[in-house]
């Protein structure tokens, strides 16, 4: 969890379930995750999360969702007053199930 003004940042990718099942992150109340590359969530992996909350920015150059085969029923949920997710890409796929974006 990212929030009260934290700030994670990588100059390379991050990964939320590269090659792992449920895992979850929260980015919210001023928290803050920039990856200066690519972001990946359920790279290979199944059931992961990324929920970007009210106040929460997420920031990646690129930005894939189930990317992988062997991914799956993975999820990028933005919802609250001032969430943001910034990226000049968003892909989501999936090789087996649903992967998906969900928004209010």
């Amino acid at each position: 969890m990212i929030t009260g003004g934290g700030l994670v940042t990588n100059t390379g990718f991050f990964y939320l379930g590269n090659a792992g099942s449920g895992h979850s992150v929260t980015v919210s109340n001023g928290g803050r995750l920039v990856a200066a590359n690519y972001a990946y969530v359920g790279n290979g992996g199944s059931f992961n999360t990324l929920t970007v909350g009210a106040t929460g920015t997420v920031v990646a150059q690129h930005f894939y969702v189930g990317s992988t085969a062997g991914s799956s029923n993975n999820s990028v949920v933005v919802t609250g007053t001032g969430a943001v997710l910034r990226t000049t890409l968003y892909d989501v796929r999936s090789e087996e199930h649903t992967s998906e974006l969900q928004s209010p």
